[in-house]
């Protein structure tokens, strides 16, 4: 369900996701969709709602952390989202969307020597490629 929902417009997506939530009520990766959805549709306190939901379930998923965090920057509570990006390069050091959100508020972004970005992510982080 999750699949055929990101190739529907995000209106149509949402009782597709909300079906796929009852079926499967503990699945983090339903709640991200949901969230990702939400954001889509220019809706982030659901947004929030959702990735919070995803944490929940999933407490050490650095990516539901970064998302949470773009929530959280989309409401304006920019030194919340800041800590929940940080959290989640804590947990993956590598994560590129945190590292770039965090470049967008004005953080570092340089990754240690372990991580390996595309030339277009290292642009984009304005590092070096390795």
């Amino acid at each position: 369900k999750i699949q055929l929902a990101r190739a529907l417009p995000p209106a149509d997506a949402l009782p597709l996701l909300r079906e796929a939530q009852t079926l499967a009520p503990g699945d983090p990766r339903v709640a991200s969709e949901l969230g990702k959805t939400y954001m889509l549709l220019g809706q982030p306190p659901q947004a929030l709602a959702e990735f919070g939901r995803a944490l929940a379930l999933a407490p050490r998923d650095a990516q539901a952390l970064n998302n949470r965090g773009v929530a959280l920057l989309a409401l304006g509570q920019s030194d919340a989202a800041r800590q929940d990006f940080k959290r989640a390069l804590s947990i993956r050091p590598c994560l590129f969307d945190a590292r770039f959100n965090l470049k967008r508020l004005g953080e570092p972004a340089a990754p240690d020597d372990n991580c390996h970005f595309s030339e277009e992510q290292a642009r984009l982080l304005g590092v070096a490629e390795k």
